[in-house]
């Protein structure tokens, strides 16, 4: 009645001390997963968080994880929450969790997620077949020519020998 009228305050209240004082179990495993879920309609993620932060054995694990994933998405922790969605999933008896919402909620997270860059693989220029069979591999050691085979060098030595 409280949360329907926004008085979201007082719904917490009201939970904490269903939470705190009652004497059926599962009553207070209830208690505090609407708490959680009041707090994080307030906008306070953080104290959402501790309130389901152990999720009890049994039949309410992958609600707990559920809202678990709100808490962690609303502050922003994408990664996490996708773990914690994902957790819900395998961890729910059957008609616990709506598995649809769980599934389009992990895959609205999967699609968002960074794609780790990998660099590209370095590609080798291989050789073509025809310039790797018409070029002929270079001599280890270029002689040098002498001046009989440099007609530069020949004009050098020659004119040093007529003065």
């Amino acid at each position: 009645m409280h949360v329907e009228r926004h008085e979201l305050a007082k719904a917490a209240e009201r939970l904490r001390a269903v939470m705190d004082h009652s004497e059926d179990e599962q009553l207070r495993v209830v208690a505090r997963l609407r708490l959680a879920r009041v707090l994080l309609a307030d906008n306070k993620a953080d104290d959402a968080l501790a309130v389901v932060q152990k999720a009890p054995d049994g039949a309410f694990a992958a609600r707990y994880d559920e809202v678990r994933g709100d808490g962690l998405f609303a502050k922003g922790e994408k990664g996490s929450a996708l773990d914690a969605y994902r957790a819900a999933l395998t961890a729910g008896e059957s008609g616990m969790v709506d598995d649809g919402q769980l599934q389009l909620k992990i895959q609205s997270l999967a699609a968002a997620a960074p794609v780790a860059a990998t660099p590209a693989p370095t590609v080798t220029p291989k050789p073509t077949p025809t310039s790797a069979s018409t070029s002929a591999p270079a001599p280890a050691h270029s002689p040098t020519p002498t001046p009989a085979q440099n007609p530069a060098a020949k004009a050098q030595t020659s004119g040093s020998t007529h003065k």
